[in-house]
């Protein structure tokens, strides 16, 4: 809203003023995913990589944030084989130490 009034307040005769759209800037990465499946998004054939690689790296934020979001959406097969790794890696550890802590007297 910010940058939609301040570019309104520039000079501009005639010209036709960029405006900024940001739809999804309130969804989580989970409920954006989900939206992009339902519409038959090709998420198969994207990713967030931050590296410039041919294929993700799996280990960078965007790798990370974007793999969590597809395993969480149902979609594992999508997520890199990194973050399938390290998702599998973290849900065990935090069963662990869910079970550590219930055990205790």
């Amino acid at each position: 809203d910010a940058f939609n009034q301040l570019i309104q307040l520039s000079p501009h005769q005639g010209i036709t003023c960029p405006q900024l759209i940001a739809p999804f800037l309130k969804d989580d990465k989970v409920s954006i995913i989900r939206q992009a499946l339902a519409l038959g998004v090709p998420l198969e054939d994207t990713w967030s990589c931050y590296t410039e690689e041919e294929q993700p790296c799996g280990l960078c934020n965007a790798c990370l944030v974007r793999d969590f979001a597809l395993i969480k959406a149902g979609r594992p097969d999508l997520a890199t084989v990194k973050g399938r790794e390290l998702y599998a890696e973290g849900s065990e550890l935090t069963t662990r130490l869910f079970w550590r802590f219930m055990s205790r007297d």
